[in-house]
């Protein structure tokens, strides 16, 4: 019996992303972004198809470096610091658009914590990987040692 890798859980929460975007997440709950006099919408089913994409690239990343890797923990840090945090905004998206039909039932106080719990959760998910490139060159200066 095979042994669960980190990059499995990569796989599977991709999958699982592309199920609930397709046939749980409502297409007419957005997400309005005001940046320089420019209102960007998107739509949240778009934003939990984006993060299957992301799931599956990172898998697919998994996969082809997986002899470079340097330490199992640190390959679970990265999955599980990746995982996560597209989790947390995927339900945060799904319970915000059914919670609320629009902004003008949130006060602003409300709307700044949710932005700011946001940023916070892309924050984690950045610094996940910067562990995955920093383990990738831990890997690669190991196997570069090793040849001398």
């Amino acid at each position: 019996m095979k042994r669960l890798l980190p990059r499995h859980l990569l796989l599977a929460s991709g999958i699982l992303l592309l199920v609930i975007a397709a046939f749980f997440s409502n297409s007419s709950s957005v997400l309005d972004i005001h940046l320089h006099d420019t209102y960007y919408i998107i739509a949240h089913q778009q934003l939990v198809y984006l993060f299957a994409i992301l799931s599956l690239l990172l898998w697919a990343l998994s996969w082809l470096c997986r002899r470079i890797f340097f330490l199992r923990w640190l390959n679970w840090l990265h999955v599980l610091l990746s995982i996560i945090p597209l989790w947390l905004l995927t339900v945060a998206l799904l319970t915000d658009a059914r919670n609320f039909a629009s902004t003008a039932n949130k006060s602003f106080e409300a709307m700044q914590q949710s932005q700011n719990a946001m940023a916070a959760i892309v924050l984690l998910f950045l610094l996940a990987q910067l562990f995955f490139l920093t383990h990738i060159l831990m890997g690669i200066f190991r196997k570069k040692k090793n040849q001398l």
